[in-house]
């Protein structure tokens, strides 16, 4: 990948007919991270009472720290399941954030890649369809 890069600063950038390396790597990050937004997303809503997870505090996506010095005079765990709600709700947003920004990214990837080759990368993405330069 870091080859490739590199020959983009050359006059003659390595053409590749399918992702280049540098794309590549971008769709399994932009793919990860959509799947991360999406469990912390069924998290927190799930600990708000809603979606396929609500009720179901015995499934551990990620192992979230809550001290038991967090119950409440009644013996609950109200302000614990806050703090989870809340740890969730951080993590959420941050890989929402850090996914738009990759996806951003990406955009800006597919414009520079497709001026230095001289093709419609987003014609090629739509169609499925790329073609080889002579």
């Amino acid at each position: 990948m870091i080859a490739y890069l590199k020959s983009l600063l050359s006059k003659n950038p390595k053409h590749f007919l399918g992702h280049n390396p540098a794309g590549g790597y971008m769709v399994i990050l932009l793919l990860v991270m959509l799947l991360i937004t999406s469990l912390t997303g069924l998290k927190v809503y799930g600990l708000e009472g809603h979606g396929p997870l609500a009720g179901s505090a015995d499934i551990v996506l990620i192992s979230a720290a809550v001290a038991d010095d967090d119950e409440d005079d009644s013996g609950g765990h109200e302000e614990g399941s806050e703090d989870a709600e809340e740890w969730w709700e951080k993590i959420h947003e941050v890989a929402s954030n850090l996914t738009v920004l990759l996806i951003l990214l990406h955009v800006v990837g597919v414009i520079v890649s497709g001026k230095l080759h001289k093709e419609n990368l987003v014609k090629a993405m739509i169609t499925g369809k790329k073609h080889l330069q002579n």
